[in-house]
């Protein structure tokens, strides 16, 4: 289930929120896709 969304812009590209979604939660396990570069942003 999720915890938090964030809706942004359709070309917004998820790394840039992906820390503040993630920000003070200790997860046991984090699902994500690595399939877009963050050096590239």
């Amino acid at each position: 289930m999720p915890v938090r969304a964030i809706i942004t812009e359709g070309t917004t590209a998820d790394c840039r929120e992906a820390e503040t979604l993630i920000e003070g939660i200790k997860p046991k396990y984090l699902l994500a896709n690595w399939a877009y570069d963050t050096e590239n942003e």
